[in-house]
């Protein structure tokens, strides 16, 4: 018996991948052809193989004859557009595919499903730590997507009770495997060339206004009283600019980027700045997995916040990262996003309860693993190196 991970080569679903590997569970991975590379470097972090089939889910006979050749007892479903991608893609997709997911499993009758859901669900929340209870409204494409495949979902479960199904709503990820190999936040960024630097962190105070924002990026304009540096200047950030804090820092400590953007620097917070809830995504994997062990042992529909229960704010994550990486991260002061609430964290104790999951890695561990993967990317997934790993763990099979 094995089972089923859609999206499996994305941030979470690769580390879920290891984490069920590790725990000596079979499994069969489905997504995008071009994604054989992060699923390749989970094969070589934990040295086992396992069936990979290239492709979209959409492609219902090829899903279907996946069923019919394996024992498929569950499924993990990660919905697989990242939200840095929905301005460039049509939030329908991911829908449409989670509906040809589940007439395929009820075909087969397979009814166990796990689904990688996101607290942007509870969008700009009047109230946190937010519960499972707490008012759903996203506010924005990605987070209205997740809530219309939750209740798609919950429709599902009403109309068929067999069913077993547990949502997660992931706070904000973090970290990396404590290998290096499996791919971080801001894999797909274009991270390919490490340029070391020393730099002062931003000094003096600053004034930032958004210029434009079209198919080449965002424009923002900055007036700086730093007397090193008095004047004006335009920071550009290109087209799919990441808008996950991490993944931008990591962009910032690969010199992809002058300065780091802080969205406001005047929210009613304890340094100006927002407040989130990261967790690293090994926690988030082994909640994956306890997840699974539920949906497995009873029938019901359930939603779980995978949070730590406590918050940092963005200047607290920044100092966290100088510290762990050893080099100064410059970052600038501009308006904020609008939507953005000034403090967003978990109340995780349902799936401390009824799980029994809870975070255990703090910021300090997310930032030293996110350097850890940073610095192996940038010196180069060389060839060499790669077809040694796959000569000990073998290639993903089709």
């Amino acid at each position: 018996m094995a089972v089923l991970i859609t999206g499996g080569s994305g941030y979470i679903g690769s580390h879920t991948c290891a984490e069920l590997l590790e725990a000596g569970r079979d499994i069969i991975v489905v997504d995008r052809p071009e994604h054989a590379p992060a699923l390749d470097r989970v094969q070589a972090a934990v040295g086992r193989r396992f069936p990979f089939h290239p492709l979209g889910l959409m492609e219902r006979r090829g899903l279907q004859r996946i069923f019919e050749e394996n024992e498929i007892e569950a499924v993990i479903h990660f919905a697989g557009i990242h939200p840095a991608a929905m301005p460039q893609q049509g939030c329908h997709l991911p829908i449409a595919e989670t509906v040809v997911l589940c007439d395929v499993m009820q075909q087969f009758g397979v009814r166990r499903l796990v689904f990688s859901s996101s607290a942007a669900v509870y969008g700009k929340p009047k109230q946190t730590p937010v519960t499972e209870s707490s008012p759903l409204g996203a506010a924005n494409r990605y987070g209205r997507t997740m809530l219309m495949i939750e209740e798609i979902l919950h429709d599902l479960y009403e109309a068929d009770r067999k069913w077993s199904i547990a949502l997660l709503r992931n706070f904000n990820p973090a970290g990396a495997h404590p290998s290096g190999w499996i791919d971080g936040e801001a894999a797909g960024d274009g991270l390919s060339e490490w340029r070391g630097r020393e730099s002062e962190g931003a000094g003096g105070s600053a004034w930032c206004s958004r210029e434009a924002e079209g198919a080449g990026g965002s424009a923002w304009r900055i007036r700086t009283a730093d007397s090193a540096h008095p004047g004006e200047r335009t920071c550009t950030e290109p087209a799919g600019t990441p808008q996950h804090l991490m993944s931008r820092l990591m962009r910032a400590a690969a010199g992809q980027q002058d300065k780091l953007p802080v969205f406001g620097g005047d929210y009613p917070t304890r340094d100006g700045t927002c407040v989130r809830d990261y967790v690293h995504v090994t926690d988030l994997a082994k909640g994956h997995v306890k997840a699974l062990d539920k949906v497995m042992a009873d029938s019901g529909f359930d939603a779980y916040n995978l949070g730590t229960g406590a918050g940092h704010s963005v200047l607290e994550v920044i100092a966290a990262f100088e510290k762990a990486a050893g080099i100064n991260i410059p970052y600038q002061i501009v308006e904020r996003r609008p939507g953005d609430a000034p403090i967003i964290c978990a109340d995780p104790s349902k799936a401390r309860r009824e799980l029994g999951w809870q975070a255990e890695m703090g910021l300090g561990r997310m930032c030293e693993d996110a350097w850890r993967w940073l610095r192996r990317r940038t010196d180069g997934f060389r060839a060499e190196s790669r077809h040694r790993m796959l000569a000990g763990a073998g290639g993903a099979a089709g």
